[in-house]
């Protein structure tokens, strides 16, 4: 076997002599490189198919960890009920002033439960906004003084 010196026209054999090369060698080493350079875009595509949707992996099913807003879902969801536009950001702010440090690193889990329940209960959250919207424009239209018949409104 040979191995490459520092100049580009020798090569040193096994018992470390060295040998000048011709364009035939180059040439050879050349197309061996090219090959083995070649393969390797192929080794690549076909050592992690699964990246690229080349095989059909299960869905996984199972939590790997334990669920770390299990035990601050009741806690929320009255929050959730009474205030449907309650960011996850809010929710973990007030988690964390009621219960210091034990729900850190949980605000991912948190907003991922909270939109599964916003998306479950989307019509009743909607309804309940505008409900609310509802009241505010009929306690505004009830505020305002009865015009005398025959008058104009100013605007």
């Amino acid at each position: 076997m040979t191995t490459p010196t520092h100049s580009h026209n020798a090569w040193t054999d096994k018992g470390g002599h060295v040998k000048a090369s011709s364009e035939s060698d180059r040439s050879a080493s050349n197309h061996d490189l090219n090959a083995f350079l070649g393969s390797l875009r192929l080794l690549w595509w076909q050592s992690e198919p699964a990246k690229r949707g080349g095989w059909d992996v299960p869905k996984r099913t199972y939590r790997t960890r334990v669920d770390p807003t299990l035990g601050c879902w009741p806690l929320v969801l009255p929050w959730l009920m009474a205030d449907p536009l309650l960011t996850c950001q809010q929710a973990m702010q007030r988690l964390e002033q009621e219960h210091p440090g034990l729900y850190l690193g949980s605000l991912r889990t948190l907003q991922r439960r909270m939109g599964e329940w916003r998306i479950t209960h989307a019509e009743q959250v909607v309804g309940q906004q505008m409900g609310a919207i509802r009241e505010q424009e009929n306690s505004q239209l009830n505020s305002k003084k009865p015009t005398p018949a025959g008058r104009q409104l100013d605007r």
